[in-house]
């Protein structure tokens, strides 16, 4: 199937066991363009080909089953199946093949549709790109979203403010409802621990790299460290080199 044009999400998912996405995840997935990458860890000591064998039947339907909770999607649905060593190499190498501008860190969902979505901006630098994806995100939803950012430094308050009323208009000029958008600008303090605070409360993170990464580098800088800290669920927007 061919991408329509919206933001293309890559949404990983391990096959060795069975595997659902939460309701309330898919139902805003549906309004992007995703490819699906069904992944199936081997043993170091097992050719991925030799396990393909074995078990790509059971691979191929608990990933039909995972892409079958995308009914009623706005957007297009690739699939792929890779048997793997290393679960970061296909993610990172279809990502780049598919021209992703995001993807996905899957955490704990919920089945109702998502209420709340948190978009960190630390600067101009990839702001244009992540929402870019929120907006596609927010295009077909209820869903409000809070645009935010934490200073460094006291004299970053007013540079953070005006930050995020250039980012409020792109969101509106995006067809986003001005009462779905909200702003704030934190107390200066550590970005990463502004974020991880401020992430309470809400349903999921739309999120940019940190640091310029290549196509084969899918997290960077703060975001990395924030990976395994958050619970709810990230999208994180490559930021690629020019």
């Amino acid at each position: 199937m061919e991408l329509t044009g919206k933001s293309v999400v890559l949404v990983p998912v391990d096959l060795s066991a069975e595997a659902t996405l939460s309701p309330g995840l898919v139902s805003l997935l549906e309004q992007v363009d995703v490819v699906l990458l069904g992944y199936y860890p081997t043993p170091a000591q097992t050719a991925p080909s030799q396990l393909r064998e074995t078990k790509g039947e059971e691979a191929q339907r608990r990933l039909s089953a995972v892409a079958g909770q995308f009914g009623s999607s706005n957007g297009s649905l690739v699939t792929r199946i890779v048997f793997t060593h290393d679960r970061q190499d296909p993610i990172d190498r279809i990502a780049a093949q598919k021209s992703c501008d995001a993807v996905l860190i899957p955490g704990d969902g919920t089945d109702e549709p998502f209420a709340r979505m948190l978009v960190p901006l630390r600067d101009r630098r990839n702001a244009e790109r992540i929402l870019a994806v929120a907006a596609d995100l927010l295009s077909d939803a209820d869903t409000s979203v809070t645009l935010f950012h934490v200073p460094e430094a006291a004299d970053g308050v007013e540079s953070g403010e005006a930050l995020l009323a250039t980012a409020r208009d792109q969101l509106i000029d995006r067809g986003i409802g001005p009462s779905r958008i909200d702003t704030n600008v934190a107390a200066p303090g550590n970005p990463a621990a502004g974020i991880r605070e401020k992430a309470e409360g809400f349903d999921l993170i739309v999120a940019g790299e940190s640091e310029p990464v290549s196509r084969t580098n899918i997290l960077g800088g703060i975001y990395r460290a924030l990976q395994p800290t958050l619970t709810i669920p990230q999208i994180v927007v490559r930021r690629l080199d020019s």
